[in-house]
């Protein structure tokens, strides 16, 4: 891929462009736009840095549709590199777009997420019913963040890095 695409070639893309893509070649896309959009939201939440293009694809069901495939290469690049919020160079939006609050206070909020749904072909209720499981506490993260083999300070970190930030 370094001969055709550039040394580069998996980072220098928005995570709208995929959803392009995926509206252009997978027939039943609108299905698996939203699997795409609420993995966007999950990396994003849980500080997974490293969603580049490599870490997303589609697999040919036995009918010959295609699928977004399970997620796989997750980690919370946060805790252990210091890392941007988005692998992608572009971030969420081909043109650059940033909410206000992005712009205030320098990392997405749920208006990108929404602008980014919406942009991507999802129905504004639907994004607001994709996204509302993220924006609730979740006192099993918090157990199983306590109950894992992090060190303290890790632990710390994973728990307050994100969450806050989208609402």
């Amino acid at each position: 891929m370094v001969d055709n695409a550039g040394p580069n070639f998996k980072y220098d893309y928005s995570y709208e462009e995929i959803g392009k893509l995926i509206q252009k070649f997978v027939p039943a896309w609108r299905i698996e736009i939203e699997k795409f959009y609420t993995l966007v939201l999950f990396n994003y939440l849980l500080s997974n840095g490293d969603a580049h293009l490599k870490n997303f694809a589609l697999l040919e069901s036995i009918s010959g549709d295609y699928l977004l495939s399970p997620a796989y290469d997750l980690i919370n690049t946060r805790i252990h590199v210091d890392n941007t919020d988005f692998a992608l160079d572009k971030g969420l939006f081909s043109d650059g777009f940033e909410s206000i609050t992005k712009k205030k206070k320098g990392h997405a909020a749920i208006a990108d997420f929404l602008e980014f749904g919406k942009r991507i072909g999802i129905n504004e209720s639907r994004i607001k019913k994709l996204s509302t499981p993220f924006l609730e506490k979740k006192p099993l993260i918090e157990t199983l963040t306590r109950n894992s083999f992090l060190n303290e300070k890790s632990k710390r970190a994973y728990r307050f890095l994100r969450f806050i930030e989208v609402m």
